[in-house]
């Protein structure tokens, strides 16, 4: 009876073991870490992020048999759990861009969005304990012209920040015909660092040639859930201490009565946010 009990505790101890190893994902090609990989419980359940250095581990007590990787310019993957192995690959993917050859003649600029507004609203991502959720927020825009090309040369939002300097990724989405965000438009990963206090950050993308389609576009910050940008306080509820996680920065919004421009994904699907609309400028170069 001794021996069948103590050979359960190992089991246990080493199942749980191996679901916390820290876990390495790499280019398939060059070997190179892959910063920042979306990784999805599959039965739903959340998703977290990969550090910068491209490394995870394993969430302990969870349903879900199998992970999805999703990492901008690499090929999806889903893997069972108890199979994963250290290092895992992924495949690069090749998106179709414009060829651009970015003039130093063109001077004609202008400018969409704002980052003015009234009834300014504080929008912090917050989760409890272990639940896993990222966070997506994106802001639709069309072009006020006809011209032919349109290219994105930078992006201003209103960030705050108490004390870290956090990491945040920005991405390009063309519009699908759900009118939802649709696919990435830009191969590689648009980081931006978070000054403290309260401040207009300021991205320039004039040099990566980023073309803007005619028919409609968004722009999206990406908050990472990753220990950068992590703050953590308890609290007791019935008796219990829970754990309240804090992902920063800050995003400004101004409040609204209806959808205006702005959608949000916290790991599940594209939803239109009827109350807010993201503080966001953009400058194009014609």
């Amino acid at each position: 009876m001794k021996k069948t009990i103590y050979l359960y505790l190992f089991i246990i101890s080493w199942s749980n073991f191996c679901l916390s190893q820290t876990i390495s994902i790499k280019n398939n090609e060059t070997l190179e870490p892959i910063s920042l990989v979306n990784i999805s419980l599959e039965n739903g359940e959340g998703s977290f992020t990969s550090d910068e250095n491209g490394t995870f581990v394993i969430p302990i007590n969870k349903k879900s048999k199998s992970l999805i990787f999703n990492a901008i310019g690499f090929e999806q993957l889903q893997i069972d759990i108890d199979k994963i192995k250290n290092p895992i690959l992924l495949k690069t993917k090749s998106i179709l861009l414009k060829e651009v050859v970015i003039s130093k003649s063109k001077k004609n600029t202008s400018k969409i969005g704002s980052i003015k507004g009234k009834k300014i609203v504080h929008i912090l991502h917050d989760v409890t304990d272990d639940e896993l959720k990222p966070c997506i927020i994106a802001k639709y825009f069309e072009l006020n012209n006809q011209s032919d090309e349109a290219l994105l040369k930078t992006i201003k939002i209103k960030t705050s920040s108490s004390s870290l300097k956090p990491l945040i990724n920005f991405r390009i989405y063309s519009k699908g015909l759900d009118n939802k965000p649709n696919e990435v438009l830009y191969n590689e990963n648009l980081l931006c660092t978070i000054n403290k206090g309260d401040n207009t950050t300021k991205m320039d993308l004039s040099t990566l040639g980023i073309v803007l389609p005619k028919n409609g576009f968004f722009v999206a910050v990406e908050i990472l859930v990753i220990d950068k940008n992590k703050q953590e306080s308890k609290y007791v509820y019935k008796n219990v201490e829970h754990i309240h996680k804090f992902y920063y920065p800050i995003l400004k919004m101004t409040q609204t009565q209806e959808y205006v421009d702005t959608w949000y994904n916290v790991g599940k699907d594209w939803q239109k946010n009827n109350k807010l609309s993201m503080l966001m400028e953009l400058e194009i170069e014609e």
